[in-house]
């Protein structure tokens, strides 16, 4: 059992995962192989802002983040999506299987507003190759995320 399908049952957090042959890395990939308009796949993405400090922005799949809302929002002056490796460092997950929740170190979270007009969305599930679908009242609680509008 993976350490996301630990955090679920100990949370009792219900989600249904999907795993496929080739990797859901993209927006694109994960539409094509689940059959889901983009809209409802969300994006995890690991940032980081002054002083090498962590943040996460989670988008629907069909906009793009506006660095300069989330840098307002997170109070930095200065924004830069991490490298893999500082990804891997602070999620515990790989740059396109990062989850929505259930990351290594507690991360302050922002989540765009349009991710909340879906009762259920899908996301990274901790493998490349592997997806989740999950409620998103439960990502804003868990990821103690802090519902913003951070999207062109």
């Amino acid at each position: 059992m993976n350490k996301l399908q630990t955090y679920l049952n100990t949370h009792k957090i219900s989600a249904k995962f999907y795993e496929f042959d080739k990797h859901t890395m993209t927006v694109e990939a994960a539409s094509q192989q689940i059959g889901v308009e983009p809209s409802r796949i969300i994006k995890t993405l690991v940032l980081v802002g002054d002083e090498k400090k962590p943040l996460i922005a989670i988008l629907t799949g069909d906009k793009k983040l506006n660095m300069n809302r989330l840098a307002k929002e997170a109070n930095v002056k200065k924004i830069r999506l991490a490298t893999p490796k500082e990804v891997q460092l602070y999620t515990g997950y790989e740059v396109g299987a990062v989850p929505p929740i259930a990351h290594k170190n507690l991360i302050p979270v922002y989540i765009d507003q349009k991710v909340t007009t879906y009762n259920t969305v899908v996301a990274g599930g901790g493998e490349r190759n592997r997806l989740i679908e999950i409620n998103s009242a439960d990502i804003i609680k868990y990821s103690k995320g802090k519902v913003v509008n951070i999207t062109e």
